[in-house]
């Protein structure tokens, strides 16, 4: 899953997250959310499809905290905003999964000297939809927008090496990874679609160096098919956004 930790409009940092399950519940709105350790923290949801179901302190100083899909449809990320100024994306698209009605996803974030004010601004779901914030719901749809074309631009290299007669051999996972860094942005895209181009990159790299490592693990595994695997975990990942 990739997390986008946002001051205004500048990427600070990506991290990971896992998940958990939990099954407590808050109320709808603004509510207090009470950690077992006292602390209060304040969560405002401008979507009711996402709740914040849980929280505890980190032994790093940090708060874990648990959300759950208190909707019908599959959730594929959401947007939270936390007093301060930081926004944080979490997106469990490029992992191929998603968060199913009733399930949960727990994310650590920095609470600093005081607990955070949390804003759940906006959710994703896989039939590509968006609720909440409607500036955020408009500025997500245009990021997503971007990242789709430019996946298919990626899924295209990926989809002709697959098939090439060099799919073969492991080395064509180098030159798929080469491939793939080099790609340009059309003279002619917005910036929007520029950083489209830069996280597609790093995605399709990212998965590349996995499939690379799994067959190198497991030499009975064939380069091409695990290409083939990687394309339809990348159609189905495009079908969502």
């Amino acid at each position: 899953m990739r997390i986008r930790l946002q001051h205004s409009r500048r990427l600070v940092v990506i991290i990971s997250a896992v998940f958990c399950v939990a099954s407590l519940c808050v109320g709808i709105g603004l509510s207090g959310f009470k950690s077992p350790n006292g602390p209060t923290m304040k969560v405002f949801r401008e979507t009711e499809a996402l709740e914040l179901v849980a929280m505890e302190a980190t032994t790093n100083g940090n708060l874990l905290v648990v959300f759950k899909n208190v909707s019908a449809r599959d959730i594929t990320g959401f947007v939270l905003a936390i007093s301060g100024g930081a926004e944080i994306t979490a997106d469990t698209s490029t992992g191929d999964r998603v968060i199913a009605p009733q399930a949960t996803q727990d994310l650590e974030i920095h609470a600093g000297s005081e607990v955070p004010e949390i804003t759940i601004r906006a959710v994703m779901f896989a039939d590509g939809d968006v609720e909440g914030n409607d500036i955020t719901v408009g500025q997500v749809k245009q990021r997503r927008g971007a990242l789709k074309r430019e996946l298919k631009r990626g899924l295209a290299l990926i989809r002709d090496a697959a098939g090439s007669p060099e799919a073969g051999s492991p080395a064509i996972f180098e030159n798929l990874e080469s491939a793939i860094s080099n790609l340009e942005a059309d003279p002619s895209s917005q910036a929007s679609r520029d950083i489209g181009l830069v996280d597609a990159k790093q995605d399709l790299v990212t998965a590349i160096r996995d499939v690379r490592v799994r067959q190198e693990r497991h030499g009975y595994l064939k380069p091409r098919e695990l290409l083939q695997e990687l394309c339809d975990r990348i159609e189905r990942r495009i079908a969502t956004l």
